[in-house]
C-alpha cells in the first residue's frame, strides 16, 4: 500500500533570491543539492555557476527531498522578478502532491527440505509507479536485489515489474525498494518454520548468509557480513535459548486482560550501503587546518555538501576528522552545505554519507595530517587539503546482465534482526506492541546515541507501515488529506519498550569499518510485528496495514473455520 513520509516539519518550504554575485540562490531543506542546481539550471536556461543552492540543518527527509518540490518555483519566482520569493506548502498541497512509497503486489514460492534447509524460491514483485517513473526502476531493481531476504538459496527465479498508473506517483523513500520485500520474505519464512514444526530462529540460522556467501545476483556478499550476529544477539535479549542443540522460544508474560493474547516474532532484513548498479558513487571534501604560532592545530574546518537530515552525519563527520587529526571534538567545524563554497558530496541517501563522505573526510584529513608534519614551528598558517572518494575505485558495482541476471549490485550492507512482541485485543482486533529488540550490525559504531536515535525512528515508521499508515484514494479522489485522516504513530502507539543492540562486524572499506544504519532500521519491524500477531491470534496478515478491522474479520473467519472444521469432524 501506498504510504506518505509524513515529515512532521512544514512539508515543502523554500526562499528564493539573487544573491550579491548574481547568482540565483535557493535555501531549502533537501537531500542532493547538487543535483538540484544541475535541474535548477536546465529549467531555467542558465550555466550551472549562476545557480546556487543553500541546505540549513531540518530533520525528516526519508527520501521525499531527493526529488524536486519548490526549488525551481522559488527559483523561477525570483529570477523573473529580481525579489525575494518565500514559498510554504500546507499539509494538504504537500500530501496531494508529493511522491509516496511504492505500494507492491508480491507473490513467492519457497522450496526446503525437511530439515529446513531452502533450496528454491520463485518470487513475482508488482510495483504501482503512479504516473511518473521518478526512481521506480531503480527501487524495483534493489527490490529484485534484495528479494530472497540474507538468505542462501541456489535455485531462484525473480521478476520485477514496474507499472504506470494514474495514481500520484511514487518515489524513494526510507528503504528505498528494501521495505517491502521484508514483509513478504520473513513472512515466508515464518510461514516455513511453522510448517516444518521448526523455531523461527533456528530455521533462520540454518541458511543465513555467511562470509563469502553468494548472493541473489550471483556475486559474492561483500566483507563484513553480520547478520547471523544480529540473530543471535536479538533472540538471546528476548529470551530465546540453546536446549539440546536446538533454539527454544520464551514464554511470555500473561496478557493484561483474559481477552487479549500476546505473541512474539522474529524478522531479519539487509540492505545496502551506498549507489547500486555501477552507478559512479563519489563525494568529495575539503578540509583547513589553521595552525597556531607552534604548529598545533588550532582549528580545522571541514567543507563537504552532505545534508544534514536529523541522522547526525554533521557530528559523524567532525568525529572522523577529530580522530584522524588527534584534536578535540569542539575545535571541528562542519559549514551547512552551500554548493556556491563546499565540494559535492552527493545525496543523503542509500544510507551512504557515513561511508562515503565519511571516507573522503577521513582521507582529506590524512592528507592534512601528513602536510602538517613539514610545517611545524613555522608560525601561523592554513594548511588546505582535498579528496574526492569514489566507491567504483575500491569495490566497483556492475549494472544486471540483461541475459543472465548477473551482477555485483551493491558496495556494502547493513544486516538487521527485530523481534516484537505484541499484545491482540480478540475483541477489537486492536494491536499494541509491547517490546521491540532492534539489533543492528553498523560495522562500527562511530556515534552510538545517533545509532539508538536511528533506531528509535526507523521503528515508530516501521510500525506505522504495519498498522496504520495508508495512502487512500478512490476514483483518482485523495481521501488523506492531512495527518488526522492520514494516521501516523504517537507516543502512545509506540512500544513501551525499545531496545537497541548495536552489533560490530567491520567493513574493511568503511571509514573504521562503519557502514550505514539510517534506512535499516525500518526494515524488519513491520514482518516482525505480522510475524508476533500470528503467535498471538494464530493469524497470517498478508495485506497491510493490519488496522484493528483487518485483524478483527481475519480472527473472525478463523474461528467460523475452526467451527466448520470440527462441524465436518476434520
Amino acid at each position: 500500500h501506498p504510504l506518505c513520509g509524513a515529515r512532521l516539519p512544514p512539508a515543502e518550504a523554500g526562499l528564493g533570491y539573487i544573491d550579491e554575485e548574481g547568482r540565483v540562490t535557493v535555501v531549502v531543506a533537501a537531500q542532493w543539492p547538487f543535483d538540484d542546481v544541475h535541474q535548477i539550471a536546465h529549467a531555467l536556461g542558465l550555466p550551472e555557476d549562476r545557480v546556487r543552492e543553500i541546505v540549513p540543518a531540518i530533520g525528516g527527509a526519508f527520501g521525499g527531498r531527493e526529488d524536486m518540490s519548490l526549488q525551481h518555483l522559488v527559483a523561477l519566482a525570483a529570477y523573473r522578478t529580481g525579489r525575494p520569493v518565500k514559498l510554504v506548502y500546507s499539509r494538504e498541497e504537500s500530501i496531494r502532491g508529493h511522491g509516496k512509497r511504492h505500494a507492491y503486489f508480491m507473490r513467492y514460492r519457497t522450496g526446503a527440505t525437511r530439515d529446513g534447509r531452502l533450496t528454491g524460491m520463485e518470487i513475482e514483485l508488482i510495483s504501482d509507479a503512479g504516473a511518473y517513473t521518478s526512481t521506480s526502476i531503480v527501487v524495483m531493481g534493489v527490490s529484485v536485489s534484495v528479494a530472497p531476504g540474507p538468505y542462501e538459496v541456489e535455485n531462484l527465479s525473480i521478476v520485477g515489474t514496474t507499472v504506470l498508473t494514474n495514481n500520484t506517483f511514487a518515489m524513494a523513500m526510507r528503504g528505498f525498494g528494501a521495505t517491502q520485500v521484508p514483509v513478504a520474505y520473513e513472512t515466508q519464512m515464518n510461514k516455513l518454520a511453522e510448517a516444518l514444526g521448526m523455531d523461527p530462529v533456528e530455521i533462520r540460522l540454518k541458511n543465513l548468509f555467511r562470509e563469502g556467501s553468494i548472493g541473489p545476483t550471483g556475486a559474492p556478499m561483500p566483507p563484513g557480513v553480520g547478520i547471523r550476529e544480529t540473530l543471535i544477539a536479538a533472540a538471546r535479549a528476548a529470551g530465546w535459548r540453546e536446549v539440546d542443540g536446538h533454539w527454544v522460544k520464551p514464554e511470555l508474560s500473561p496478557p493484561s486482560a483474559p481477552h487479549k493474547r500476546r505473541g512474539i516474532g522474529v524478522a531479519c532484513a539487509y540492505k545496502n550501503v551506498a549507489y547500486s548498479f555501477g552507478f559512479d558513487d563519489k563525494a568529495g571534501a575539503e578540509v583547513t587546518l589553521v595552525l597556531d604560532e607552534s604548529g598545533e592545530i588550532e582549528r580545522v574546518v571541514v567543507k563537504i555538501g552532505a545534508c544534514e537530515v536529523g541522522e547526525g552525519v554533521t557530528t559523524v563527520l567532525a568525529q572522523i576528522a577529530a580522530q584522524v587529526l588527534g584534536v578535540p571534538l569542539e575545535r571541528i567545524e562542519v559549514p551547512m552545505p552551500d554548493t556556491a563554497a563546499v565540494p559535492d558530496a552527493g545525496s543523503t541517501s542509500a544510507s551512504r554519507q557515513t561511508f562515503v563522505s565519511g571516507n573522503a573526510v577521513r582521507l582529506a584529513c590524512e592528507k592534512a595530517r601528513q602536510a602538517v608534519q613539514g610545517c611545524r614551528g613555522a608560525g601561523e598558517q592554513r594548511i588546505t587539503a582535498y579528496h574526492l572518494f569514489r566507491t567504483q575505485e575500491v569495490r566497483p558495482t556492475t549494472p544486471f546482465d540483461p541475459e543472465t541476471g548477473f551482477c555485483q549490485p551493491h558496495v556494502s550492507y547493513g544486516y538487521a534482526t527485530q523481534i516484537a512482541e505484541v499484545e491482540v485485543d480478540t475483541e477489537t482486533g486492536e494491536v499494541e506492541v509491547v517490546r521491540l529488540i532492534a539489533a543492528h550490525d553498523v560495522g562500527r559504531a562511530i556515534n552510538p546515541a545517533t545509532i539508538e536515535g536511528q533506531v528509535g525512528g526507523g521503528v515508530h515508521m516501521g510500525l506505522g507501515f504495519a498498522l496504520m499508515e495508508h495512502y487512500v484514494q478512490e476514483e483518482g479522489r485523495i481521501q488523506t488529506r492531512n495527518l488526522t485522516e492520514y494516521l501516523i504513530p504517537t507516543l502512545l502507539d509506540m512500544p513501551r519498550q525499545i531496545e537497541p543492540i548495536i552489533v560490530e562486524v567491520p567493513d574493511p572499506v568503511g571509514p573504521f569499518g562503519a557502514k550505514g544504519v539510517g534506512e535499516m532500521t525500518t526494515l524488519p519491524t513491520a514482518p516482525a510485528i505480522l510475524a508476533a500477531i500470528h503467535d498471538a491470534v494464530g493469524v497470517w496478515m498478508d495485506e497491510l496495514p493490519a488496522t484493528p478491522e483487518r485483524v478483527l474479520a481475519a480472527i473472525k473467519a478463523r474461528e467460523r473455520e475452526a467451527k466448520m472444521e470440527v462441524a465436518s469432524g476434520t
